[in-house]
């Protein structure tokens, strides 16, 4: 019990062990107190050399041998009052560097900035965020854009022409490549083929568009998502409920960046399976 106390207080072990031999003992040499607590001489004497430091025992010859004391357990009180002083005299060391840290972190650590769109405009809105970044030059003509789609959804939308302008904006005007995670549909697989022709050619030869296909995981394409640069733009086409919502903060993109990847490498064996079925080479 006692140990433990002087433990809680800020003794070593070692030290808790030998201060409460001493006390029990009273003033002793070395070799004493090590068979006391059970150490040997080696092992004691930086813990006796510690517990002088801190004012909590004395030492004195007698006789040619140097003997340790308690000279007063009320020294407890003391070391107690100096540990609260020295962390009462950091903690004002820490209020005073707290507002900056603050600053630091706010200069490196920018919040996330949050756009919601309703409506067919709405959607255009977000949908085309990208070529204002791209003038702007936030984004590079080669840094792809990563896009998770829903065919099926421009389909069945009033906002086909929209898309398909879109496309030949990024593929003929712009050049900027993409790489896309679609529902493995044959609506999905005929609209990209559609996709390569509006383009005028094939579009992987072109490099400027790779499509893989995801058998499972629907609900991963409830709305279509793109990422690019810091930003993260989410849209639903739905007839009669457009909206679009455009989230910028680079820790999110990188983020969702980082989840695309591990879907775009799992899509990669349905892909070769579908192309080996179906007798295509790449």
């Amino acid at each position: 019990m006692l140990k433990e106390t002087l433990i809680q207080i800020g003794f070593t072990r070692n030290e808790a062990k030998i201060y409460l031999a001493l006390v029990e003992l009273g003033p002793q040499p070395a070799n004493i107190i090590a068979r006391k607590v059970v150490l040997n001489r080696t092992t004691i004497y930086p813990v006796l050399k510690n517990l002088q430091k801190k004012s909590l025992i004395s030492s004195f010859i007698k006789n040619g041998i140097q003997f340790f004391a308690v000279n007063d357990i009320n020294n407890l009180l003391e070391y107690v009052d100096r540990k609260r002083r020295f962390v009462e005299h950091q903690r004002g060391f820490v209020v005073d560097i707290l507002p900056k840290m603050e600053q630091l972190k706010s200069s490196l650590v920018s919040e996330p900035k949050v756009h919601y769109f309703e409506g067919v405009n709405g959607v255009e809105t977000v949908m085309s965020d990208w070529v204002k970044d791209l003038s702007a030059g936030r984004i590079g003509f080669k840094d792809p854009i990563l896009s998770i789609t829903s065919p099926e959804k421009w389909l069945q939308s009033d906002m086909l022409p929209f898309i398909k302008g879109q496309i030949k904006l990024r593929v003929v005007g712009k050049k900027v490549p993409i790489r896309t995670l679609s529902k493995d549909t044959a609506e999905a697989r005929c609209f990209f083929d559609e996709y390569a022709s509006i383009c005028g050619g094939d579009l992987d030869r072109l490099a400027l568009s790779e499509v893989r296909y995801v058998r499972d995981g629907e609900d991963i394409f409830d709305n279509i998502v793109r990422i690019y640069g810091n930003k993260v733009a989410m849209v639903a086409p739905d007839r009669g409920f457009e909206f679009g919502i455009l989230i910028e903060s680079e820790e999110f993109a990188r983020t969702q960046r980082s989840l695309f990847e591990l879907a775009w490498k799992g899509a990669q064996v349905v892909n070769e399976d579908y192309d080996k079925k179906n007798g295509k080479n790449h």
